[in-house]
């Protein structure tokens, strides 16, 4: 209601443009986020977190490319390392572009992300469909430290161990995944 006031007084504020499309993309209405967050861009192109809800909007939707091109502006933008470059990491390697990826992962270790869960997450997902295993399962391990209920993590840590050759491990974790519900 807050928001919706502020864009009565000013329906061209960048903020509030922005304010209400994250509560639209969190309350699962993406059409109008987006066109919330579209409408933001086109006030204010440098405005690198409109950018990256675009980023994650288009991923939700499957639009991999659109994606990317909105989390290459997001990036470009920020000014800095941001959690953005781990979400395109994320979306590159689902497009395959596992140097570009890579690239950005190094960055954010570079920028000293690397026991963020989120960014140890990608890491895996990319040594996992690399078919590298053993580094899938350390960057999954880690990424569990931050947030050990993580299921989408703990799934891929226990392929990764199965791929491994490390059948045990697997149905520790999976029998602990079953459990929590």
């Amino acid at each position: 209601a807050a928001i919706g006031e502020a864009l009565k007084l000013n329906e061209d504020s960048v903020l509030g443009l922005l304010a209400k499309a994250n509560y639209e993309a969190q309350v699962g209405r993406h059409e109008t986020a987006m066109t919330l967050a579209k409408r933001a861009v086109e006030l204010d192109p440098t405005l690198s977190d409109a950018w990256a809800l675009i980023g994650d909007l288009h991923a939700a939707d499957g639009d991999l490319p659109a994606a990317r091109d909105a989390f290459d502006k997001a990036v470009d933008l920020r000014g800095y390392v941001s959690l953005s470059t781990a979400r395109r990491a994320f979306v590159l390697a689902q497009m395959d572009d596992f140097a570009g990826a890579k690239n950005d992962i190094r960055a954010l270790f570079a920028s000293g992300y690397n026991k963020q869960s989120y960014v140890n997450f990608v890491k895996g997902f990319i040594a996992f469909r690399e078919s590298h295993y053993p580094e899938a399962v350390e960057a999954l391990e880690v990424s569990l430290e931050g947030e050990p209920n993580n299921t989408i993590s703990k799934f891929y840590l226990v392929a990764s161990y199965l791929r491994d050759g490390r059948p045990e491990r697997a149905r520790q974790i999976a029998t602990a995944l079953t459990d929590q519900g």
